[in-house]
Order: C-alpha cells, then structure tokens, then sequence
C-alpha cells in the first residue's frame, strides 16, 4: 500500500470511489492576525494491490501537524482498511482508493506548517504556507491609471 498523493483543497467528497474536488492545491495562507485558524481538506489517494485490501487487511493510520518550529502541534492515530473494487484483468494491478480527510490547526506563527500521513509503512509530507498579509480584497490594484 502506497500514499500516492495528498491534495488540499476546499472540499473533497467520494463516491463510489470516484473523488469529486473542488478548490484543489491551495498551499498557502495568508493571515491578519495570530493565532489563525487554518481548515483545508485533503484528498487523499492511495495505491494497493488487490491482496493487500480487504475487511481482513487493517492498517496504521498516524496524522500529525507540525508548526514551523517542527514541534508537533496535533497529533492522530487510528486504523484503516478498505474493499478492493471487483475483479481485475491482472491481478498485478494496482487499485486505487480515495480518502477524504480534514486538517484544521492553530496557526500561531508565520511559516511552513508541515501535515504528515502514514499509512502502514508509506508516509506523504504536505507542506502548508502561512503569511501575515492583507485582507481579501485590501490588496494594491495590479494597473492603476484606467
């Protein structure tokens, strides 16, 4: 079983294994004050030959977030298993499953903000920006003079 992507985005909802994703690869934030509360989704996808899915097939499921300082500032673990889709043509093939799941910290400082999933033994390393900046819509115009 391999982690093959994580996405941010706004909102990620799947069905019959098809994701639908909406917003995708916001990485950065930019802030007014600290502490902000950062809240993205994530769409993630994970690779798996047949035999490694199944009721039967449970795997270690670790999350955490750490702030630019590398200190872990949220922290969850669990399980997870999942059906394989039917019959393949080889059973060689690898199938894939989606995974929606939701990062929401306290950003307390500027920086990167590192949000890391290990699924059994694969581990994905998403980087999150976050910077003091203008409100949405208080930045300076790209053209003057029109």
């Amino acid at each position: 079983m391999k982690i093959e992507w994580v996405i941010p985005c706004r909102y990620v909802e799947i069905r019959d294994n098809i994701a639908t994703i909406v917003g995708a690869g916001g990485d950065s934030f930019m802030v007014t004050e600290e502490p902000w509360t950062i809240e993205i989704m994530l769409a993630i996808r994970i690779s798996a030959l047949v035999e490694e899915l199944g009721p039967d097939k449970v795997y270690s499921v670790e999350n955490n977030i750490r702030d630019p300082n590398g200190k872990v500032i949220q922290e969850e673990v669990g399980s997870f298993s999942a059906m394989a889709r039917g019959e393949l043509a080889d059973p060689n093939w690898l199938q894939g499953v989606w995974v929606p799941a939701e990062a929401k910290f306290s950003a307390e400082i500027e920086g990167t903000y590192t949000v890391t999933h290990k699924f059994g033994d694969s581990e994905h390393l998403l980087p999150l920006h976050v910077a003091h900046g203008p409100e949405p819509g208080d930045s300076p115009e790209l053209f003057e003079g029109d």
